[in-house]
């Protein structure tokens, strides 16, 4: 089972730039998955780090693993948020750490 944050974007915006998406990914360390079904899934901190699928209108942060790699969840899903707004949403787990994270 994993936990997740979801960020999404109403139907009728433009959705985040691809090369605003791709600043983002530089910023953070986000490495492209390019043996993924889509295309649209990135990696911080490998195997055991956070998983993020990219869509048009929704941002999926998750990871199957507890710890640091949740608070890193946390961080990126609001990090995201603040720069793009969009609606938040997180599993019970995230949430909290989501309300204490401090991210710039």
């Amino acid at each position: 089972m994993s936990s997740a944050a979801t960020i999404t974007f109403e139907p009728d915006t433009v959705g985040i730039p691809a090369e605003e998406w791709q600043a983002f990914c530089r910023e953070h360390r986000l490495e492209h998955s390019p043996q993924t079904v889509g295309g649209n899934v990135y990696y911080q901190g490998g195997l055991g780090g956070v998983e993020v699928h990219y869509a048009e209108h929704r941002l999926i942060f998750s990871t199957y693993w507890f710890g640091n790699a949740m608070r890193d969840v946390a961080k990126l899903a609001k990090t995201a948020w603040r720069r793009w707004g969009g609606n938040l949403s997180a599993d019970p787990e995230i949430r909290k750490l989501v309300a204490k994270e401090d991210a710039p």
